[in-house]
């Protein structure tokens, strides 16, 4: 994929949301999605990540930089979200990190990826041991 990709060479995309994922679907027999909104990406570690707060890392919230696991952990929010997993009223960062705590701790989130499919469950579990989540 493109963030095994670009991670290997020390680059992270830094704004993966539902705005930077396209379908494509036009002249093909499979249709597949596609990240875009790589000019944001995010070179080295002085550089600052944009700053979403449902989407963004908790490593991003807290430090305003990303970490090599932030990409991966942001994806899970993104299908977590667009599988029809509760959108929570996220109005500062402290909330929001309040909501990600709650969420890893419960489990709500590999709950919902699991309801849909073992893999994507095994995907945020996979994620949550690399961050290091603390819950």
């Amino acid at each position: 994929s493109a963030l095994s990709i670009a991670a290997s060479s020390g680059i992270r995309h830094g704004d993966i949301r539902l705005g930077n994922v396209i379908r494509v679907s036009s002249g093909v027999r499979h249709p597949f999605y596609v990240l875009i909104g790589w000019g944001r990406a995010v070179l080295e570690d002085t550089d600052h990540a944009s700053m979403n707060l449902l989407f963004s890392s908790t490593y991003a919230l807290q430090e305003g930089k990303l970490c090599a696991t932030s990409d991966a952990e942001s994806l899970v929010y993104l299908l977590y979200f667009s599988s029809g997993g509760v959108l929570p009223d996220l109005d500062s960062v402290e909330v929001a990190l309040g909501w990600r705590e709650m969420s890893w701790s419960r489990r709500v989130i590999q709950q919902r990826l699991g309801e849909i499919s073992a893999i994507l469950k095994a995907f945020a579990d996979y994620v949550d041991s690399l961050c290091g989540t603390p819950y």
